[in-house]
């Protein structure tokens, strides 16, 4: 997921509704025997990217958001719920960008022009319940799939009206660039 800090002096924070989701080539398990296979744990492109049959399913350990949600609505036995699930993990997502960003504030520097594209990963549980892995302050932005192909250069060109709109001053009017939510507005 991402979380953009438009500006900090006062705060704007938006958090981008789209994300992405990286999967392992090999399925996970508990078992004993695979509990040290990186392959089977760590969906880490650095790990993935490693596996013997990675450039042949590639595209296959990268979906979109909506395909994560329409596959857990599917494992439910309930089609019509992604909707729903989308919503849901959104608001725990957006609730945790939130709490990070208020737990660190003071440590920014409070600077006309500041602003940062954050990329938080979270894992999720067996009950859909998110788990804050890390927070990239330079997260990745590689269009070597075809799912952040289609993601990221909206999201970029995005990004960089919102922060030129929030920096002009005024509040940030999120609404004209797809997929963002202000989250907090000084």
């Amino acid at each position: 997921c991402y979380c953009l800090i438009a500006r900090n002096d006062p705060t704007s924070l938006v958090f981008y509704h789209e994300g992405y989701v990286r999967c392992s080539c090999e399925d996970f398990t508990m078992d004993e025997s695979k509990l040290d296979d990186l392959f089977v744990h760590l969906t880490n492109a650095a790990i993935q990217r490693k596996h013997p049959d990675y450039a042949a399913r590639k595209e296959e350990t990268i979906w979109s958001f909506e395909r994560l949600c329409e596959y857990v609505a599917g494992k439910k036995g309930d089609v019509n719920g992604a909707a729903e699930i989308r919503r849901t993990l959104n608001g725990k997502f957006r609730d945790i960008c939130k709490d990070v960003y208020n737990a660190s504030k003071d440590k920014l520097m409070k600077k006309s022009g500041y602003f940062d594209l954050l990329g938080f990963d979270f894992m999720l549980d067996e009950d859909l319940e998110p788990l804050l892995l890390e927070v990239n302050t330079n997260p990745a932005l590689h269009t070597d799939c075809n799912v952040c192909a289609d993601l990221l250069p909206g999201m970029v060109e995005s990004v960089v009206g919102i922060v030129i709109e929030a920096n002009g001053g005024g509040a940030v009017s999120v609404e004209k660039f797809g997929g963002f939510e202000c989250i907090i507005e000084e």
